[in-house]
Formats: structure tokens, C-alpha cells, sequence
């Protein structure tokens, strides 16, 4: 039998616990779990910190296509956390490419979500930025509308999932990726 070489994507956005579920989640199931950010890290060097700027968003989804296409050759399924937006200059929003994700060879997508002021308490204690939450509630709906359209135009099942910061986040997670994998 060969294995199944698909993406479960974790997407959401900043701070919103993807990396923290995505790990819980792999080591819950044995479906190895990678961050879009550090892939591309890995490839040139950047290191996406409190400011969140990306210099090249085109050349990092090549990027990340190309890491996710390797590691389906040595893991088959992956869960992978991302984005379907990014912040640009002056905290402006920026849509990542469609054609991005329809090269990632998504299973299922899996949005984490959760209250802005949340996110903005998580982001200034991980990276000591604060953003204003209009920006970020701004971010959250941009988020859900692509994961929306992407879903749709790919005929790929979507979770949206409101993280609750508790015991209860990874095993109503768990139920949602474990239906079908096999």
C-alpha cells in the first residue's frame, strides 16, 4: 500500500495556537507536523519574528511548495500550520497566492480560531508587539474568507474550529483529522 501524500492545513492567524495544537496533534496521531514559516526559514535564512515581515512572498511559497513536495516523498501526510494571509508593511493584509495551495495537496483545513484580544495578549507575550485589534480582527476575516474559497475550489473539507485554550482543543482537533486517514 503507498502512502497517502497529502496536507492537513492548520491555518489561522498569528498567535492563534497553530504551532501548539499542530504539535499536540502529531504526537496524538504519528502524522508528522511542520510550520510553513520554519520551512521556509530553513531554505533562506529569515527569521519571522515580532515584526512579521516577509521580503519575498513569492519566492517563499516556491519555497514552501517545494519543502512540502519533499517531505511527501519521505512522510506521505502532513500537518502543516500556515497561513492563507500574511502581514505587509505598515500592518497591511496581503492574500498568499491561490496557486500556493492548490500545489500543497490539501486533505482537509483545519481554521483555529479565536476572540482578537486573545490573540493580541499571545502575540505581545511571544513577540512583544502589540496590534491593534481592529488589524487583527481585519486578519481573522481575511483568514476565514480564503480558507472559505479555498475549500470551495478545491473540494476540500473545512474545520473551523474556535480554540478554547484547553483540554477540549486537541481531542475535538483530533476526532475532526483522524475521520478518514487510514
Amino acid at each position: 500500500m503507498v502512502a497517502k501524500k497529502e496536507t492537513i492545513f492548520l491555518a489561522g492567524s498569528y498567535g492563534v495556537g497553530k504551532s501548539t495544537i499542530g504539535v499536540a496533534l502529531s504526537e496524538k496521531t504519528s502524522i508528522p507536523f511542520f510550520s510553513a514559516g520554519n520551512l521556509i526559514s530553513e531554505v533562506n535564512g529569515e527569521k519571522y519574528g515580532a515584526n512579521k515581515l516577509v521580503n519575498d512572498k513569492e519566492q517563499n511559497q516556491v519555497i514552501l511548495i517545494d519543502k512540502v513536495n519533499q517531505l511527501h516523498e519521505n512522510q506521505g501526510t502532513i500537518i502543516l500550520a500556515g497561513h492563507f494571509c500574511i502581514f505587509g508593511s505598515n500592518d497591511t493584509i496581503e492574500l498568499l497566492p491561490d496557486s500556493v495551495f492548490d500545489k500543497l495537496k490539501l486533505s482537509k483545513i483545519v481554521l483555529l480560531e479565536t476572540e482578537s484580544s486573545l490573540v493580541s495578549k499571545h502575540l505581545r507575550q511571544r513577540d512583544g508587539k502589540a496590534y491593534a485589534i481592529s488589524v487583527l480582527d481585519e486578519l481573522v476575516e481575511k483568514e476565514r474568507d480564503q480558507a472559505k474559497k479555498t475549500s470551495c475550489r478545491l473540494g476540500c473539507p473545512l474545520f473551523v474550529y474556535r480554540m478554547r485554550f484547553n483540554d477540549d482543543d486537541l481531542s475535538n482537533l483530533l476526532t475532526y483529522v483522524m475521520e478518514e486517514i487510514s
